[in-house]
């Protein structure tokens, strides 16, 4: 390896150890591990359920918040004489309304009870917290507003624990001590026999 890369890879090391030994713990013990957690609905019985989305499904998936979304969807993809009186009506009268018009015989239009559930986010994995926030920053686009950063310990995977101990206990500078001890050698051994020659 060449020496300015050498360089580089120690004093990377020398930073993340200092940013691993110094960042919240986040109340997770050693060796932990940074990944993302976010939230998406499942369907649910009633019962238990967190909210209602009405939605038309039919391979693509619409979910109407309020009456105009509804409104406008059946303007667009329905065939109507008239449409409801929808000022004075919720998404419950709309589907209901949906119901008696006879426009809802293949199923599509549905009412569905969800929960909200926390979730892992796939292909994540942080050593440090702040390139998780980093990657919150720069990816939300691809999630909910409520993603963010969980610490988890890795007790049951020998290799990664010792992976993460040895980033933050190793002395990386003993490393470049002993890297400029050597190159300071090199160098006396040529001076004297430089030396050697000239007499």
């Amino acid at each position: 390896m060449a020496s300015k890369d050498r360089d580089k890879n120690l004093s990377f090391l020398t930073d993340l150890q200092k940013e691993l030994s110094t960042q919240e713990i986040d109340s997770q013990a050693s060796p932990r591990f940074w990944v993302l957690m976010d939230y998406k609905f499942l369907p649910t019985d009633s019962d238990y359920a967190d909210e209602t989305h009405y939605i038309h499904a039919d391979g693509d998936c619409v979910q109407f918040g309020k009456p105009m979304d509804l409104i406008e969807f059946l303007e667009e993809h329905e065939e109507l004489d008239e449409l409801p009186d929808y000022q004075n009506m919720d998404l419950d009268d709309l589907f209901e309304w949906i119901e008696v018009n006879e426009l809802n015989e293949d199923g599509c239009y549905q009412i569905v009870p969800v929960m909200e559930v926390a979730y892992i986010v796939e292909n994540t994995l942080f050593l440090s917290k702040q390139e998780a926030k980093d990657y919150i920053k720069n990816n939300s686009y691809n999630h909910t507003s409520r993603i963010h950063t969980y610490a988890m310990t890795a007790h049951r995977a020998p290799k990664t624990g010792k992976v993460i101990e040895m980033l933050t206990e190793t002395d990386w500078t003993k490393y470049k001590r002993k890297k400029m001890f050597i190159s300071d050698l090199i160098k006396k051994i040529f001076r004297w026999r430089q030396n050697s020659h000239e007499n």
